[in-house]
């Protein structure tokens, strides 16, 4: 269903390229980590949100916000 209301039917396939091409290009060892671990979330670690200072900047705004976990 992934062309429907006028969206590229080759949408997955184009985003998965995309995203090979955008890792590729951070450099040979980025994401290297020698214990394992996940080399998509390294890659993409830049462009992460602080999602406490996303609540506090909402609650600043006066946007009802839920409640959320204590930071410790």
């Amino acid at each position: 269903q992934a062309g429907r209301n006028g969206v590229t039917s080759n949408i997955r396939s184009l985003l998965a390229s995309e995203d090979a091409q955008f890792r590729s290009t951070r450099g040979a060892l980025a994401g290297f980590n020698p214990f394992g671990g996940d080399k998509y979330f390294a890659a993409y670690a830049s462009q992460a949100l602080d999602a406490y200072a996303e609540l506090t900047r909402f609650r600043n705004l006066g946007v009802a916000t839920p409640t959320a976990p204590p930071l410790n």
